[in-house]
């Protein structure tokens, strides 16, 4: 760490240290500089450095280092088209290619030894650790559970099989971290849930956007729908679980343009909801299936995550959570709304996508039931998703430019009659 030190101090080095491989970044037009001012130094306390091989890399925007590639210039995807400039940091195809044969030895097999699963536990955690996401979390409790010394057969049964598959998958599809300039602007989400009624069970949920100056920017105050609470009520006959999670989920979806690739912490008032997004994955059906959504849109989003929490009597979501909205309104907060039915539609084609049955999907027409085929089902929905989802978009740039006017006007009218009005409230 001192050479790494004086490094930066003395000859103004971007380079990062870990024990004896240093890293540099430099501009184009001062990298020759840069490496005669690193080897020169090295040269100058008489350490031997690498001048050959793997480690003597030439300057690029794309290199290997420490065991993860560093892409300074990546392709941009369809969706990064408009995006700001961005770094990835990924697995090299080398490391991909040895898990993915490690896992799929363990598939050909149907069984893994102790020792093995210790090994492959190991592997697996380190590739999360430069992975996006933490889509992996329930799946990579398996090798955990295989490699506790109580073990009696080391036959995978059908449900670990379906995990390592899982792992498998996603060590072949995990997308890179992505860093960008906003990846350290810090959002904050307050939600809440409630559950009232003695006989007859209403849901409501709420959340509060908080911008990175400390200032509510948008919230939403929602009555859950009667279908969505009869599920909740067939695992719980008091679904206050479920209700505080599904907020946190609804809120990574309406303000995805906020949150991503960035940092947010999100402020519940429900310990065990907040055990379960920390963990990504609950033991209880219904709130795991939850979990998992927030997870994957997490990963979606590329937002940095941290569950804090917040007591009831401050958490600014309790109020919009029981419908309540005076205080929002009265702050001129922008209130969202939570489209239910995309929500819905987006379920159902996520629930058929996993279906493994063989005698296809049974659609309700009416009050009867007939058999249709998957393609034709997820072809009806994806469309009504991008009919939702373009919807939603043209609102959204609606009220962008309502809000421009808003701006322009107050400008106006702040120069024209100055402290004399507040237009804030």
């Amino acid at each position: 760490m001192a050479i790494w030190f004086v490094g930066i101090r003395g000859l103004g080095l971007c380079w990062t240290s870990f024990f004896d491989d240093y890293t540099i970044l430099s501009k184009k037009a001062s990298a020759n500089s840069a490496a005669i001012a690193a080897e020169g130094f090295f040269r100058l306390l008489g350490i031997d450095y690498a001048t050959e091989g793997k480690k003597a890399v030439e300057w690029d925007t794309k290199v290997k280092t420490l065991g993860v590639v560093l892409d300074l210039k990546p392709e941009l995807s369809p969706g990064d088209s408009h995006a700001s400039p961005f770094v990835t940091v990924g697995h090299t195809p080398s490391r991909v290619a040895e898990l993915d044969k490690t896992l799929d030895e363990v598939l050909s097999a149907g069984s893994l030894s102790l020792k093995n699963a210790q090994r492959l536990r190991g592997r697996l955690q380190w590739f999360e650790n430069f992975a996006s996401g933490r889509v992996a979390q329930q799946s990579l409790r398996t090798p955990s559970r295989l490699a506790s010394a109580g073990r009696k057969s080391e036959n995978l049964n059908h449900k670990e099989m379906e995990a390592v598959k899982f792992l498998r998958h996603r060590v072949l599809t995990a997308p890179p971290t992505k860093i960008q300039a906003n990846s350290l602007d810090t959002w904050l989400v307050f939600s809440d849930g409630a559950c009232e009624g003695d006989e007859t069970k209403a849901g409501t949920m709420g959340a509060v956007l908080v911008s990175l100056h400390g200032r509510p920017i948008s919230f939403f105050s929602e009555a859950v729908p009667e279908s969505l609470m009869e599920f909740f009520l067939t695992k719980s006959s008091h679904p206050i679980f479920e209700l505080e999670l599904l907020p946190v989920v609804d809120a990574c979806q309406l303000w995805e343009t906020h949150l991503q690739r960035s940092q947010c912490v999100f402020y519940l008032d429900n310990e065990a909801a907040r055990g379960a997004l920390i963990h990504g994955t609950s033991s209880q059906d219904s709130g795991d299936f939850l979990v998992q959504k927030f997870v994957w849109k997490e990963m979606e989003c590329q937002v940095k995550v941290w569950f804090g929490r917040v007591p009831t009597s401050s958490n600014v979501a309790d109020r919009p959570s029981r419908l309540d909205t005076s205080e929002m309104d009265s702050l001129g907060v922008p209130r969202a709304h939570v489209d239910w039915q995309l929500v819905e539609t987006m379920d159902a084609a996520e629930e058929i996508e996993g279906c493994m049955e063989e005698n296809g999907i049974m659609m309700k027409v009416g009050e009867a039931y007939t058999l249709v085929d998957e393609d034709s089902v997820l072809e009806k929905l994806n469309k009504q998703i991008a009919d939702s989802e373009a919807s939603l978009s043209q609102k959204s740039d609606e009220i962008e430019s309502v809000k421009s006017e808003l701006d322009a006007l107050k400008k106006v009218l702040y120069g024209k009659f100055g402290s004399s009005i507040n237009l804030e409230k």
